[in-house]
């Protein structure tokens, strides 16, 4: 259940990847109706020669073996938009709650 929100980036590139939901499924073994996309719509300071940094957090129910996965594509499609693509992940086993019930 990843919630993947996107700083530094533009909204036309969050719907864009956003598209790949059932490739990102697929590759982190979850369903694709669970996975969530956030644009945070905030820039990253400095802007260096027209370029700031990205930065993505993930925060899901932790797949340590996922991680680098996710990131690789993550880093491969955003790339082309900036020289620094950061992503952070947050376990979030246990603390999450969907409609008042506790998942995980």
């Amino acid at each position: 259940m990843p919630i993947i929100k996107f700083s530094g980036v533009t909204q036309q590139r969050v719907e864009e990847y956003a598209k790949k939901i059932d490739e990102i499924a697929e590759l982190i073994v979850a369903k694709s109706e669970n996975i969530m996309f956030i644009y945070e719509g905030s820039k990253i300071y400095p802007i260096k020669d027209g370029q700031s940094s990205i930065y993505i957090s993930v925060e899901w129910m932790s797949r340590v073996d996922k991680e680098q996965l996710l990131t690789n594509h993550l880093v491969n499609f955003f790339k082309n938009d900036s020289d620094k693509v950061g992503v952070f992940f947050t376990d979030m086993n246990n603390k999450w709650y969907m409609n008042g019930n506790k998942i995980g």
